[in-house]
């Protein structure tokens, strides 16, 4: 090689560049299949959360709420006595779980002799449930009552009776 061909050569080297290697690879942004996939488990877990939480809404059947309500009930009377207050939560109660366990055009409407029928109509022959009794609690509840003959156990045991048997 002459002195013109090293000094060729010589120039073409110091005209070379180092290696480039190229850049890392980065953690950010993740390909398109990482975010398909954290869509997929972001959609699962509002999945599973709806479906809990609907779970947890479920309303509770009229004659758990009923039976809830007539221990609540029973407690006010047992901490105070007061009759008068005792049979106006029980014939609320009466009508209202009445309503939610048959047709409201059947219900509603009925009061006296009719609602009395109806209430026992529903119930064992052999239970508590006389027409005597659920007319003392609605004529205790308007304020027609006499203390000495109020029988409030009594009215308590046709009220619990009549929502198990309705259940």
């Amino acid at each position: 090689m002459g002195p013109a061909a090293q000094q060729a050569a010589g120039a073409s080297l110091e005209a070379l560049r180092d290696i480039h290697l190229p850049e890392p690879v980065s953690f950010w942004p993740p390909a398109p299949g990482w975010w398909l996939l954290a869509a997929v488990v972001m959609a699962a877990v509002v999945a599973v959360l709806l479906v809990r939480r609907s779970r947890h809404r479920r309303p509770m059947p009229w004659n758990e709420a009923a039976a809830r309500e007539l221990a609540a009930i029973e407690a006010s009377f047992a901490e105070h006595g007061d009759a008068l207050e005792l049979a106006t939560a029980l014939s609320a109660l009466l009508r209202r779980a009445a309503l939610a366990r048959y047709p409201a055009e059947e219900v509603a409407a009925l009061h006296g002799d009719e609602w009395y029928a109806l209430l026992c109509r529903h119930a064992s022959a052999d239970g508590p449930c006389t027409p005597e009794v659920a007319r003392e609690i609605t004529h205790a509840a308007w304020g027609d009552i006499d203390e000495a003959k109020a029988d409030p156990e009594r009215w308590i045991a046709f009220v619990r009776a009549w929502i198990e048997e309705q259940g």
